[in-house]
């Protein structure tokens, strides 16, 4: 379908770190767990799924959405929820305008929304971007945000079982206490956990992106 009213959409595209290492099964078994959080959490907010979540080939995915502004909250979901498997996953993330989206194969899809994610990830599986892990672009995406998404998805990177599954749940909307609860442990150390998975940068992070008129 031809791109409706000039809306903006989010095109996120990665691919999973090491996903040789992973044993017969386990890449299927995190993408279709991966889908399964994408799917409670678009119920949370007001955001519209174009297509589902798409394995494009082999390692490699895409998500497409809009209005933008909600594509951090997706970002760190996705990155947390490669975290609880063990492995890391690069991710592009390109804002703008599409020509042609055809969400029956999102693949095919045309524009400056999936042609910058599409440069994003070819950037950051250079060996000049090794270290770094998500890189973003687009209309009014600033030098500053484009700073601090490459810090923290270093930070995620970085995070271990514990902490990438206290970041998921605290992303469908539980509190402190509920996790705890559901992972049977002390509410301090569900603290502890999102404290070391530096939480409070990342939840600020997706409040400002999704308080800021800047992207719809």
């Amino acid at each position: 379908m031809p791109n409706e009213g000039n809306s903006l959409y989010a095109v996120l595209t990665g691919d999973i770190v090491g996903s040789t290492g992973l044993a017969a099964g386990e890449l299927q078994a995190l993408f279709d767990a991966i889908r399964i959080h994408i799917a409670d959490v678009a119920r949370q907010v007001p955001v519209r799924l174009i297509g589902t979540f798409s394995v494009v080939q082999g390692d490699r995915w895409q998500l497409t959405l809009s209005p933008p502004q909600y594509a951090a909250r997706f970002m760190v979901l996705i990155a947390a929820a490669a975290r609880m498997r063990g492995v890391t996953t690069r991710i592009a993330l390109g804002t703008g305008e599409a020509d042609r989206v055809v969400i029956a194969n999102i693949t095919e899809s045309t524009g400056e929304a999936f042609t910058l994610s599409g440069r994003g990830l070819a950037l950051l599986e250079t060996a000049v971007y090794k270290k770094h892990y998500w890189i973003i672009d687009g209309k009014n995406i600033s030098a500053y945000q484009k700073l601090l998404f490459d810090f923290l998805g270093t930070q995620a990177a970085a995070w271990t079982y514990g902490q990438a599954e206290a970041v998921v749940l605290m992303i469908q909307d539980c509190s402190q206490e509920k996790i705890g609860e559901t992972l049977h442990i002390a509410r301090q150390n569900v603290g502890k956990r999102l404290n070391a998975a530096h939480w409070s940068f990342f939840d600020r992070m997706i409040e400002l992106e999704e308080s800021v008129a800047h992207l719809k």
